[in-house]
């Protein structure tokens, strides 16, 4: 690629980028559809120097398929999107738009190597446990979600809660990865009531979707009415499945007290645990 220095007469706030950026050094930046919210991002964004393929740049209606693009770029610019997003939430009313910035990712990443997408469960930086976890539901939650036929903006929900299920829990579950003990009473306590906190946390944030928001809180319920926080027996399709995918994850992740396992063994052990329920097609709809 021939690489051209982007001005800020290239860009708008608020509009879909319509090309990948990358910085000088030719790393992936920002990937196409990137929304750029704020004055103060795209100012820092300049002076640090965004450049775009000057073809893409040149034509009119460039391809909606970048088959050039490195899935390893994409995948470690989500992880830095997403670090950001929750470690340091936009209180000025943008941070929807930074999460839905990452869904869109989400899917580019799995229309552009679903299969790229899938291993990326199987290799981690422990270190990153708590980004990676969430992008790996994100990742699994749309495949499912597609071949079950599921509407867009019903997708679109469910990637965003996916992501920030445990926004109230980041902290923690970085502390879990590397304990050996059992939890302590205030911890099963935190984790008990993080569904709710993080779903209260995300309204303080300006999410108003109520779908993603309802997924968020039920995202550990299940319908023997023993999940939490409030131990219904009906909890919504799109939450049994996130909480389906979230199981399965962690199961792949490895912690203090043990290996990982192999997607074969998680797959088996979801199947038994979760699957024997007819009304939860979720396991099945995952292996497959």
């Amino acid at each position: 690629m021939r690489m051209q220095r982007l001005r800020e007469s290239h860009l708008h706030l608020e509009r879909p980028l319509p090309w990948n950026v990358y910085d000088e050094d030719g790393k992936l930046l920002l990937c196409k559809g990137y929304v750029i919210s704020n004055r103060g991002q795209l100012e820092s964004l300049l002076e640090r120097g965004m450049f775009v393929d000057s073809e893409a740049l040149k034509a009119t209606n460039p391809p909606e398929c970048n088959t050039h693009l490195n899935p390893f770029e994409l995948w470690h610019a989500m992880e830095m999107h997403l670090t950001v997003c929750l470690a340091r939430p936009n209180r000025d009313g943008q941070f929807e738009t930074d999460v839905r910035n990452v869904s869109r990712e989400v899917v580019h990443l799995v229309d552009l190597s679903p299969d790229f997408a899938l291993a990326t469960l199987i290799w981690m930086d422990q270190r990153k446990y708590p980004v990676v976890h969430s992008l790996h539901c994100a990742i699994l939650v749309h495949l499912v979600g597609r071949r079950m036929g599921w509407p867009q903006e019903t997708m679109e929900s469910l990637r965003c809660a996916a992501l920030t299920m445990n926004i109230a829990l980041l902290g923690l579950q970085l502390v879990l990865c590397n304990q050996s003990a059992p939890l302590s009473p205030a911890q099963r306590q935190t984790i008990d009531g993080h569904p709710a906190k993080s779903r209260a946390m995300l309204e303080e944030l300006g999410i108003k979707d109520p779908l993603w928001l309802d997924i968020v809180l039920d995202h550990h319920e299940y319908l023997d009415g023993k999940g939490y926080p409030n131990k219904i027996q009906t909890p919504r399709p799109e939450a049994l499945l996130l909480r389906t995918t979230d199981i399965f994850a962690a199961k792949v992740s490895a912690r203090a007290y043990r290996r990982p396992m192999t997607a074969h063994q998680a797959a088996k052990s979801l199947f038994l645990d979760e699957g024997k329920d007819p009304r939860n097609p979720f396991p099945q709809a995952l292996i497959k």
